[in-house]
């Protein structure tokens, strides 16, 4: 699971948001930050969704398909 520090309108929080794979915060947001982490800790379901949707995402950036991007 990814936990990214960047704006709500950001192109990384949009990549979040699209693939389910974790979650973004606005730097200040430290209390969300840490209740984030211990949700990842407690709730193991949550926590295996979020890293097989990372799983899946990360095989629509690849190499072969990089040229797509350009």
């Amino acid at each position: 699971p990814l936990l990214c520090i960047a704006p709500e309108k950001s192109e990384l929080n949009n990549l979040v948001s699209t693939y389910d794979n974790g979650m973004c915060f606005e730097k200040e947001n430290i209390e969300s930050m840490v209740d984030f982490i211990l949700k990842l800790h407690d709730d193991s379901v949550y926590k295996d969704r979020l890293s097989q949707n990372s799983q899946k995402a990360s095989k629509c950036f690849t190499y072969k398909n990089a040229m797509l991007y350009v």
